[in-house]
């Protein structure tokens, strides 16, 4: 279904139609310096080509994927945003799925979900942004930054050695 929706704003947009288009409420969630712009692109049907190609692609190596997820040696964090979630069930699934291949490693993986965010407002909405920020941050600072504090220390050591 989004693939035909794509094509089909591919198809209207290079038709013209892109300058009847109106502006769509997400955009005036944007800084302002940055809304002309957007709108401009979301009106080209350059993107929505470019859209329904990546789509295909993206559709294509899902449904031909038939492998177990390799474990990543690595924290994970995966942000959702809570709309979504509650809209399809099934992406809270998969990004468990995700957080598994962390945990398969024996390394740190965990889903959090912002509040009231759907999937575009998770980062064009200010208050969902800072609060996906805040919790990468967290996360970083919590299951990253000592574990990539040791190798830098390790390289410092090796420097003063060679001298």
């Amino acid at each position: 279904m989004a693939s035909y929706s794509l094509t089909e704003m591919a198809r209207w947009t290079k038709l013209g139609s892109g300058a009847l288009m109106s502006r769509p409420r997400w955009v005036d969630d944007l800084p302002y310096a940055y809304r002309q712009k957007v709108f401009a692109l979301y009106t080209d049907a350059r993107l929505w080509s470019a859209a329904a190609r990546e789509w295909e692609v993206v559709r294509e190596e899902f449904h031909s994927f038939d492998e177990s997820l390799t474990p990543v040696p690595a924290p994970g964090l995966v942000v959702a945003a809570q709309v979504t979630v509650d809209m399809d069930p099934e992406q809270l699934l998969m990004y468990n799925d995700l957080v598994r291949t962390h945990q398969a490693a024996g390394r740190h993986g965990d889903v959090t979900v912002v509040e009231r965010a759907g999937h575009d407002t998770i980062l064009t909405d200010a208050r969902h942004a800072r609060t996906a920020a805040d919790l990468i941050a967290a996360f970083v600072d919590q299951h990253c930054a000592r574990n990539a504090a040791a190798p830098a220390e390790e390289l410092t050591d090796k420097a003063g050695e060679e001298k």
